[in-house]
């Protein structure tokens, strides 16, 4: 993987429009470097050398390290002249190994980038191209490109018999930088004349993502209208990856038409308010009907490497970080991680407030591994000092395990304080975030987890059968001596051959379309419809009545758990309610039939909540009602 940049930021001189729009002018409310910023990081790419010029470079500076959306490393660099080549070679002294260079005025889909961060390091150097010609805003101003057999063979601005266009990002080598020997240029061109004559140079197509190169008015206008016509993340739905080129889908006439399949006696259809499985959109169910693949295939492999790049986002990973999936429920996942990474003279300390914490205790005990259980009450909260007394005194823990979301009572856990604990005492963190990854606030770097386990049916909108971890690379060297304790749910074997067994192909497929709504939505607007939606349910369920298990502030946004009212049997309430249409859950263990759970989990619309509401009042009074009715009578 390529996980470094160099970001291009000081003033330089167009040959058609002279001054350039500086990084700081803004398109859509944010300025063009912190897009590019946030579109680096978004794919992984963490180092980022940014080169200024000497006027405006403290301005940008102050500016970015303010703002606290970004959380890249930067090296800041103070370029002397005015050309791209004087910029690179002041940035050479900061770079060890392959990096993406790009222009700050450059707006771009961070789609882009998914070519490049699955590249080998030694594939060398390339040029990305836009072949779509017929979408490029001004032709006429751009860097033309001649290809043969993925290879650049000619460029330039007045070129003839071109196939494509330079999207004004290219990935180089400081070994390259090294061998420049000619003298300043102010165009790119310069720069990558050497590598076309010497045939070095690949072409890889951007594949029809968007992108502006922005300097003049005119480009600005335009860049604001694609973020207008198509949204932050600059994605075009229009041709869908995993159907033929030229039909438009329309993901609500096939659902549609799968129901139409379906035999007249097929299942009812009911609005969940179980924590997972959850309601998925029409676009995710109709992404599991398609042509038969072979998993063997690059059709196959092309969804699954994108499926790895859209979940290392969504967990806020980086490059140091390997994604790897697995056929199987959340419980295949957890069991793949402790039963992987636990030496046989070593120890797992499992924490532990509920029923998914103890789940973790049965599967350490079923692979005979060495334990420790720190357990909680049911819902009482986590207290980070018991952790760390527990390290402190017993060297032979080599990993603790807990989880974010203790799905069976809806209390959050402090990942981020424990996360901290474990790397300071060098221990491996593990932390099962089934239930709260894509609805919680939860990043694998800031909270120094080692391996983060989850699955697609919950807060990710997708289907189950899916799971995968989120493996930082510092786990493999600590795990490479441990012997397999199972076949099918080795890691190692996993990070090994990528795709070891046939996966559940289709539900990749529903994955992937269902990771895409939420990058398009963006991860704090998910979190915000969350937050919104929990405090809606909190609040008018309190209104009618019905009392929360635990007030603690530590709470999920996803799930409430609430106490059955004496005048009614929890297996009445369940009936009444799916009756009307709608699937509540029932607590586990000691508190079942005494508490039960509702999630506002999935693709669900303010229309069902206020539905449910309505349904559970109704269904509320109905049963107080002929509680009266019968004490009178016995009366």
């Amino acid at each position: 993987m390529i996980s470094r940049s160099v970001l291009l930021a000081a003033p330089t001189h167009d040959r058609m429009t002279g001054h350039i729009p500086g990084p700081l002018t803004r398109i859509a409310d944010c300025s063009l470097i912190k897009r590019s910023l946030l579109g680096l990081e978004q794919y992984g790419i963490h180092d980022v050398v940014v080169v200024v010029g000497e006027e405006d470079g403290a301005a940008i500076r102050n500016e970015i390290a303010g703002d606290p959306d970004i959380t890249l490393s930067i090296t800041w660099v103070v370029q002397k002249g005015a050309t791209v080549v004087e910029a690179l070679k002041e940035a050479r002294p900061y770079l060890h190994g392959p990096f993406v260079a790009l222009h700050a005025n450059l707006l771009f889909s961070p789609e882009i980038l998914g070519k490049i961060v699955d590249r080998d390091e030694d594939a060398g150097p390339a040029l990305l191209v836009d072949r779509k010609l017929s979408r490029v805003f001004d032709v006429d101003a751009s860097l033309k490109v001649a290809t043969e057999e993925g290879r650049v063979s000619r460029l330039g601005f007045g070129l003839e018999g071109y196939d494509a266009v330079a999207v004004g990002m290219a990935v180089l080598t400081p070994e390259i930088l090294d061998r420049w020997r000619f003298s300043n240029e102010e165009m790119m061109l310069a720069v990558l004349g050497p590598l076309v004559d010497s045939g070095e140079l690949a072409a890889w197509d951007i594949n029809g993502s968007l992108w502006q190169q922005v300097h003049s008015t005119e480009t600005q206008r335009h860049g604001e209208w694609l973020l207008r016509a198509y949204g932050e993340d600059l994605h075009d739905d229009s041709v869908p990856s995993t159907q033929e080129p030229g039909i438009k889908a329309d993901p609500q006439r096939t659902l549609s038409y799968i129901e139409g399949l379906l035999s007249e006696n097929r299942a009812r259809q009911y609005v969940l308010m179980n924590p997972g499985p959850v309601l998925t959109s029409p676009r995710v169910k109709s992404a599991l009907v398609h042509h038969d693949v072979c998993h063997r295939d690059d059709d196959y492999t092309v969804v699954a490497r994108r499926v790895q790049r859209k979940l290392r986002r969504v967990c806020r990973g980086g490059a140091e970080h390997d994604i790897l999936l697995l056929s199987g429920s959340g419980t295949a996942a957890m069991e793949a991680a402790i039963s992987s990474c636990v030496p046989e003279d070593g120890k797992l300390l499992v924490v532990s407030n509920g029923a998914f914490g103890e789940r973790f205790v049965e599967i350490a005990e079923v692979h005979r591994l060495g334990l420790v259980h720190l357990r909680y009450e049911w819902a009482e909260l986590v207290d980070p000092a018991d952790i760390q007394r527990a390290l402190a005194s017993d060297p032979s823990i080599v990993a603790v395990v807990m989880c974010h979301h203790e799905t069976s009572v809806g209390i959050l856990n402090p990942v981020n304080r424990v996360g901290a604990i474990c790397r300071e005492h060098d221990r491996m963190f593990f932390v099962d975030a089934v239930s709260s990854l894509g609805a919680e606030d939860i990043d694998v770097r800031r909270d120094k987890i080692d391996v983060l386990i989850s699955s697609a049916n919950k807060c990710l909108h997708a289907i189950s059968g899916v799971s995968f971890t989120c493996v930082n690379r510092r786990v493999w060297n600590r795990i490479e001596d441990i012997p397999p304790r199972g076949y099918y749910l080795d890691l190692k074997r996993y990070k090994r051959m990528g795709i070891p067994f046939t996966p559940a192909v289709s539900n990749f497929f529903a994955l992937d379309v269902a990771l895409g709504e939420l990058l398009r939505d963006g991860l704090p607007q998910r979190h915000h419809r969350y937050r919104r939606l929990n405090q809606l349910l909190r609040r008018e369920l309190r209104r009618i009545g019905l009392e929360r298990m635990t007030n603690t502030g530590h709470e999920s946004h996803t799930i409430t758990t609430l106490k059955v009212p004496e005048y009614i049997a929890y297996r009445d309430l369940y009936r009444a309610l799916k009756e009307r249409g709608y699937i509540i859950y029932g607590c586990k263990a000691q508190f079942k039939d005494r508490y039960f759970q509702v999630a506002n989990m999935g693709d669900l619309s303010d229309e069902m909540v206020r539905g449910f509401i309505d349904t559970m009042q109704s269904v509320l009074q109905e049963a107080q009602n002929q509680r009266r009715s019968s004490i009178r009578v016995a009366s």
